[in-house]
């Protein structure tokens, strides 16, 4: 009778001080959903867009 595959159990804290250095801070978090709230108005994303390529001229 063959057994079963060794189980793999998720570690998270093994990898927890290396990417400790890339964990978004709350203020990264509330931007990030104001900046998805803003898509969702008709016409913000080509606004957003010209901005930056306007931005880039510079």
């Amino acid at each position: 009778m063959t057994q079963p595959p060794p189980l793999h159990e998720p570690r998270p804290e093994l990898y927890a001080g290396l990417l400790a250095r890339f964990a978004l801070r709350p203020r990264d978090r509330l931007l990030g959903r104001f900046l998805v709230g803003l898509a969702r108005i008709p016409g913000a994303v080509r606004l957003l867009t010209g901005w930056h390529a306007r931005r880039a001229r510079r």
